[in-house]
């Protein structure tokens, strides 16, 4: 025509090499075109080829390509091992370039092989410089093959985390997108991604050390800020339901969060070597866990727990809990070879305390409350020292006020719900020392200070001291009874003060003491008072 040439040209080839599909391309013709398909085509042998040419005069030539590939090494990202033995097909239309990958296999740095399957590769523009790539890659591998590709050149994700990619074993079948420039050098910032991953068969001892994660489904999501694997499995013998979350960056290199929620049995706690004193626990429920793992640091927890489901007990200290009864309990320490319980704070009906455990590779050695409430009738700072497994722990109360009048000793109170004291530890009877401010008697009567030992062999037992109403020294002493309680003797050498500090008769002087008290029932006393010399 009298403005050009026009041609329209439709060409099929049922099967060429990607080498003498360019060497009969001339380098002239549609230069863009020519010169993305040597650097990206996929290599190998091409089947079904077919190209169309269209020119228009005082219009840019179009060129379109379709063909099918066997056998092939496709790229999808430079930095990235090539698929090989890849089947598929890809197309060249309007500028846009679409690869499918139907099948092929991808080779991990780490030697594990990974299935690629319906993967696709998208280029909007090929004649952007750099053009603009998205990639939806589809694959299955095992988890530490998987894990190697996200390690791999731009990522590094997990060599900056401080991990490497055999924290776990198992499988991985994931979805990945990528988005990124076409650039001879591509950086971390230039790629986008975002992977979905179904892993199964999971079993990891690196994640927590010293500790086994196993869980037959999980599930993984990654991108740029980091990583997360969730659901449900043990937790060494210890059912849970949480994730492990990897934050990506220089700041987070060796730190990572285990949290989720864990089960709480006897058996549970006995296995982490948190071992209370027999029948303390029994039952079943649930808690939150967080685990803080930082390298070369013993793994810190945080526990808490609302207590439904369990059945706790102190009988030393008269207080237990049923299962219906809600309350709260929360621990921080630091998991090893023995968990350590620095900081411990419970509220549940009738009952209030804030400590720590101190354990060690035989069991339970010291309970310290500097805050301890139970009930109505005490309130102050005591330790529970252990006295060897199955033992009953000794109990140290180091201050504190008292009231006898309310006071339940070794004997479920029924506080929140009911409930029985728990098995009762063996082993012979425990040592009882007390300091209190004050020990309440009666509504007139205190002893202020208070101080006394005692022992649960063959019965409750012991001396004490302390001063009447803040006044007078008396001295007493406490012998088993024929009914299981207690008698009480109390002698001082000033009757008339302790009298008149009591409040029972003011003008008496001088003169000794001698109370006797007998149990009657279950809450009464007969009392037999001697005064001498008043």
């Amino acid at each position: 025509g009298p403005t050009g040439w026009r041609v329209a040209m439709d060409a099929a080839v049922g099967s060429i090499s990607s080498a003498d599909l360019l060497a009969l391309w001339p380098k002239s013709l549609v230069p863009p075109t020519r010169e993305w398909l040597a650097e990206n085509v996929a290599t190998g042998e091409l089947r079904n080829v077919r190209s169309a040419l269209r020119l228009v005069p005082k219009r840019p030539p179009r060129v379109e390509l379709g063909y099918e590939f066997r056998g092939a090494e496709v790229r999808v990202l430079r930095t990235l091992p090539p698929v090989r033995e890849g089947r598929g097909f890809a197309g060249i239309t309007e500028n846009k370039h679409t690869l499918m990958v139907e099948e092929g296999t991808l080779r991990a740095p780490s030697g594990g092989q990974i299935e690629v399957a319906d993967s696709v590769m998208t280029v909007p523009d090929i004649r952007e410089k750099p053009a603009r790539a998205e990639v939806k890659l589809v694959t299955r591998a095992p988890v530490p093959a998987a894990l190697a590709l996200l390690d791999e050149e731009p990522f590094h994700f997990m060599s900056k985390a401080g991990l490497g990619t055999d924290i776990a074993t198992g499988w991985a079948e994931a979805r990945t997108r990528l988005r990124f420039q076409m650039k001879k050098r591509i950086l971390t910032e230039d790629v986008d991604f975002e992977v979905a991953a179904r892993l199964t068969d999971v079993v990891s001892d690196r994640i927590v050390p010293g500790h086994k994660i196993a869980a037959p489904r999980l599930t993984l999501t990654a991108d740029r800020a980091g990583m997360v694997i969730s659901g449900a499995g043990l937790f060494d013998i210890v059912p849970f339901q949480g994730r492990w979350s990897q934050r990506f960056g220089p700041e987070a290199r060796g730190v990572s969060r285990v949290d989720g929620f864990v089960e709480v049995t006897p058996a549970a706690l006995d296995h982490f070597r948190i071992a209370l004193p027999k029948g303390a626990v029994r039952g079943e429920g649930w808690g939150s866990l967080v685990i803080d793992l930082h390298e070369g640091q013993p793994p810190a927890y945080r526990f808490a727990s609302d207590l439904k489901g369990l059945v706790l007990s102190v009988p030393e200290l008269g207080w237990s809990k049923g299962a219906p009864a809600a309350g709260r309990i929360e621990l921080a320490g630091h998991l090893g070879p023995v968990a350590t319980v620095e900081r411990l704070k419970a509220t549940a009906p009738g009952l209030s305390a804030e400590g720590r455990l101190q354990l060690s590779d035989k069991g339970f050695e010291k309970a310290i409350f500097g805050k301890l409430a139970v009930g109505s009738w005490f309130d102050g700072a005591v330790d529970l020292v252990g006295r060897g497994k199955g033992r009953v722990p000794d109990v140290v109360v180091h201050s504190g006020r008292l009231d006898l009048r309310k006071a339940r000793f070794g004997g479920a109170s029924g506080a929140g719900g009911g409930g029985g004291g728990g098995a009762p530890a063996k082993g012979g009877g425990n040592r009882i020392e007390a300091r209190l401010d004050r020990l309440t008697v009666s509504g007139g009567i205190a002893l202020a200070p208070f101080a006394g030992q005692f022992t649960t062999r063959g019965g409750f037992s012991g001396d004490f001291r302390g001063k009447v109403n803040g006044g007078p020294e008396v001295t007493g002493a406490v012998v088993p009874a024929k009914n299981g309680r207690a008698a009480v003797r109390i002698t001082g050498p000033d009757a008339g003060a302790a009298l008149a500090a009591a409040g029972v008769f003011s003008k008496a002087r001088g003169g000794t003491l001698d109370l006797t008290l007998m149990p009657v029932e279950t809450k009464s006393y007969d009392g037999r008072l001697a005064v001498s010399n008043l």
